[in-house]
């Protein structure tokens, strides 16, 4: 899908934005999200703004700023490679299913992309990355407004930079903010 499409379907969002949105069930979450690959793991405090706009389907926008690098060392020369992730986003649409009252299902999909950059020595590169994303996930509710997710994301990268996807796995306190 091209960048101008995207800045289309963004800016329509955008304008309807604020009527659904007093309808909707909204919330937002912090926490914690290990992206990982067979070579590196990276850990990344991550944030969630969310809508519900009937009892099963939603959106959900999501940052994470990276925090734990990784070293990756090659067999063949020795070169050692420190590997972090300076930014996440991604976009999703959100299924969920509640078979009790205070545990939630869900399962998502949607765009996201990030930069993630490796040094060795004085030599440093940033990689872009973006591509498709999908996951499952559960939620249990502790209280009226707040719950405890789990959630586990595949992202699959448009470029061969990360073998073609990381496997991302987040643990994060939702705070409801507004549930009709």
């Amino acid at each position: 899908m091209n960048k101008l499409a995207i800045a289309s379907i963004a800016a329509l969002a955008m304008t309807a934005a604020p009527a659904a949105m007093a309808e909707a069930d909204t919330y937002v979450s912090l926490g914690y999200s290990m992206y990982s690959d067979d070579d590196a793991t990276l850990g990344a405090g991550t944030a969630r703004f969310g809508a519900f706009f009937n009892e099963y389907f939603g959106l959900e926008g999501e940052a994470s700023v990276g925090f734990d690098s990784d070293d990756i060392t090659d067999a063949g020369t020795g070169i050692t490679v420190n590997v972090d992730l300076g930014y996440q986003v991604g976009g999703f649409g959100v299924v969920r299913f509640q078979p009790a009252e205070k545990l939630t299902f869900m399962a998502r999909a949607g765009y996201s992309m990030m930069s993630i950059r490796g040094a060795s020595g004085p030599v440093s590169e940033t990689f872009d990355i973006d591509g498709f994303a999908a996951g499952l996930g559960a939620q249990l509710q502790v209280t009226d407004r707040f719950a405890i997710r789990g959630d586990y994301t595949r992202f699959e990268a448009d470029d061969d930079v990360i073998d073609g996807g990381l496997n991302t796995f987040t643990i994060s306190a939702v705070l409801t903010l507004n549930n009709n």
